[in-house]
């Protein structure tokens, strides 16, 4: 486990507060796709229902319901680039959990080049992280689990 310089701390610190836009009770997860050498942002996104659907609470609390409808955090910040007709190609991703295995493979095409995020004691077994772990480092893709100081 390696600290975060400033910067990157900077990105995650901003990816956990893009995590409490999300409306999921029980797990919000924030992104930042940023330029690792001009120091900007590109976009955000956090886990949630896709737009002008219903995202009344009970949907969430109904995990039949909830998980074939959340789109993640990863997907929504790189669709937002595509909506907004900004290259992700050689970008970061600063996220406040280990990707999954379905997100791994839209990252990879999304041409993400480094991916940090805040390595807690379960990420490892979420959502097939190890196979996500495995892709990207077939696909040449850097990944680095940080702790942020004071944390």
């Amino acid at each position: 486990m390696e600290m975060a310089n400033k910067w990157e701390s900077r990105m995650l610190k901003m990816a956990k507060l893009i995590a409490t836009f999300s409306k999921d009770p029980s797990t919000k997860v924030g992104a930042v796709i940023f330029n690792p050498f001009r120091k900007t942002i590109i976009t955000t996104g956090y886990n949630g229902f896709p737009r002008n659907t219903s995202d009344k609470p009970d949907l969430y609390e109904d995990k039949t319901r909830k998980y074939p409808r959340v789109v993640h955090a990863e997907a929504n910040a790189i669709v937002e680039a595509a909506n907004q007709g900004i290259s992700t190609s050689g970008s970061a991703l600063a996220i406040t959990h280990h990707p999954c295995a379905d997100c791994a493979g839209i990252i990879i095409q999304a041409g993400i080049k480094h991916i940090i995020y805040e390595q807690t004691d379960d990420d490892m077994a979420r959502h097939n992280s190890e196979e996500a772990t495995l892709m990207f480092k077939e696909a040449n893709i850097s990944i680095v689990g940080l702790t942020l100081e004071g944390t």
